[in-house]
């Protein structure tokens, strides 16, 4: 009969070893976090840029400003 096992029939788990399968839990935990930041970083990436880009906006309408007074009192 295939495809039956028997009592006595060694499983493929018994064959692994410790070594072995605490290797691939290892390789599978690493290879989750580089997949997890990953997402993370691509996420992360689009509102940094947004505030960067927000912040430099702020940035050069105050310097704008202050040259304008500092050329006005230039003047007087």
């Amino acid at each position: 009969m295939q495809g039956v096992l028997s009592m006595s029939e060694k499983l493929g788990w018994e064959a692994v070893s410790r070594r072995s399968a605490l290797s691939f839990l290892g390789l599978a935990a690493a290879s989750s976090l580089t997949i997890l930041s990953s997402v993370l970083t691509t996420s992360d990436a689009a509102a940094y840029t947004y505030g960067m880009a927000r912040r430099q906006t702020r940035r050069v309408a105050r310097r704008a400003g202050r040259y304008t007074r500092r050329a006005v009192r230039r003047h007087y």
